[in-house]
């Protein structure tokens, strides 16, 4: 897939996000600025100052690489990384005054002529959804955290993130919550999250305690820049799935580690884990503490537990301008009658009854005093005898027998049946109907207007099931 900014193709340089492959450059960068630096140490000046321009020029066509990416994030990853080795350099520059401000001035000639600093500044002041969406996103995958610290599995958040935390207005659609970080503590849980945190926090606490003089102290920060924007570009999009991309942070710190263990600088070695400690602990504490927070206002409460491979969904109703309904509501998903977008319409449904609604695959874990909502397909799912009462949404075509024994045992029916009979389930089910002939089955309802999908006419189920008895 090919990305463009305006009429600009986006480098990707093999990869399948630009974002990804400005992440490596990013990462590379200060490995350039290390290797400039060693040779900045040489006798002889015409040799020096040659090897030092060359240096600056690599340097200058890197970031041109970067810019080519039009990716902000990795942007904003190598200004970290160098505003980082300017700090913990900013002493001994000086004799190299006028090359960082040439070759400054070039970087910044070249942002402003491949149409970077277009893209990188362009959305304030205006609407532009990759942005604002983002923190939308982020808002969400924090409430996520909060509901479900134990992680909702590889893979899942941007799905879950759309049906069950997503505004209703709005029709994004995410793989992943767009933040390695947020993804990563979302998927697998806050305590995985914390234990990776705290290697992450010990290996740059530990290769920092390596820094000696000359040399050794130029590649520790400059392995540190490196690491530093990985980490910083993992912050604006999922860059750190692409297992390629961790060949330069793996190096990089097994190069810290290295140096740390040639210095024979044991001492501090548990304050520094100590240190990584209490970061990891301090981080998971306010990403949690911020999901919660930011969960109070909302209208609804999501809770997902996963057994094995089947989710289950609680959606409990906390907006205080609708009228709880005491009663509870199962609800067995069909995606080609709810759509794609099912959990939208659940979130509705709960929103406007006030009923505490769970979505399930199954209805083996049906609790006393549900109802069920039974979408398509899912009328498989129901036992043939149950003592429920049952709100059949365009039922798929049953085996004959199962059907009767739904109508009859079941305490009440209501049957949801499309305008337009694609497949043959509604001369099915009126037909089961008439020859159940129970006074407690109500008359089928017809939604007008829709064929097997009922998106379009969900008001009418959310009527349906208000009035549920």
């Amino acid at each position: 897939m090919e990305y463009y900014f305006q009429d600009q193709l986006r480098w990707s340089f093999g990869f399948d996000n630009p974002n990804k492959a400005a992440a490596l450059i990013a990462s590379l960068l200060p490995l350039i600025w290390i290797i400039t630096s060693s040779v900045s140490r040489l006798k002889k000046p015409f040799l020096k100052w040659t090897c030092v321009l060359l240096g600056a020029l690599i340097l200058c066509a890197g970031w041109w690489f970067l810019f080519k990416t039009y990716s902000r994030g990795g942007m904003v990853a190598s200004v970290a990384a160098f505003a980082y080795i300017g700090f913990c350099r900013r002493r001994t520059l000086k004799p190299y005054w006028l090359l960082i401000v040439a070759c400054s001035v070039a970087i910044a000639g070249l942002f402003i002529s491949t149409q970077a600093a277009e893209r990188s500044v362009g959305w304030i002041g205006k609407h532009e959804g990759s942005v604002e969406n983002r923190f939308v996103l982020w808002k969400g995958g924090l409430e996520m955290l909060a509901a479900n610290p134990q992680g909702v599995g590889q893979g899942n958040s941007g799905e879950l993130y759309m049906q069950w935390v997503q505004p209703l207005d709005m029709t994004a659609r995410y793989r992943t919550l767009v933040n390695s970080y947020l993804t990563f503590v979302v998927e697998q849980g806050i305590w995985i999250f914390g234990a990776a945190l705290f290697l992450a926090a010990a290996i740059w606490n530990i290769g920092g305690g390596g820094q000696g003089a000359g040399f050794s102290r130029d590649a520790v920060i400059g392995l540190q820049a490196a690491l530093l924007a990985f980490a910083v570009a993992g912050l604006f999009s999922t860059t750190m799935e692409e297992l390629n991309l961790w060949a330069v942070p793996f190096c990089c710190a097994g190069a810290l580690l290295i140096l740390r263990l040639l210095t024979r600088k044991g001492a501090g070695l548990t304050a520094e884990l100590t240190r990584a400690a209490v970061m990891s602990v301090a981080i998971c504490g306010i990403l949690y503490t911020a999901g919660w927070l930011l969960g109070r206002n909302e209208r609804l409460r999501i809770v997902l537990h996963r057994h094995g491979q089947e989710l289950t969904v609680l959606v409990e109703p906390l907006n205080r301008n609708v009228k709880r309904d005491p009663r509870r509501l199962r609800v067995i998903v069909d995606k080609e009658v709810m759509g794609e977008d099912y959990g939208k319409l659940v979130r509705r449904l709960a929103i406007e009854t006030g009923m505490r609604v769970t979505v399930s695959d199954s209805a083996e874990s049906i609790q006393a005093g549900e109802a069920v909502l039974a979408a398509g397909e899912g009328v498989n799912q129901l036992p043939d005898s149950n003592d429920k009462d049952l709100l059949l949404l365009t039922p798929a075509r049953i085996d004959e027998q199962a059907a009767q024994k739904i109508l009859y045992f079941s305490k009440s029916v209501k049957v949801l049946l499309p305008a337009f009979d694609e497949d043959g389930r509604v001369a099915f089910w009126n037909d089961a109907i008439e020859k159940a002939g129970r006074p407690t089955v109500i008359n089928p309802t017809v939604l007008e207007g829709v064929g097997t999908d009922v998106e379009w006419a969900w008001d009418t189920v959310i009527r349906q099931c208000g009035d549920t008895r």
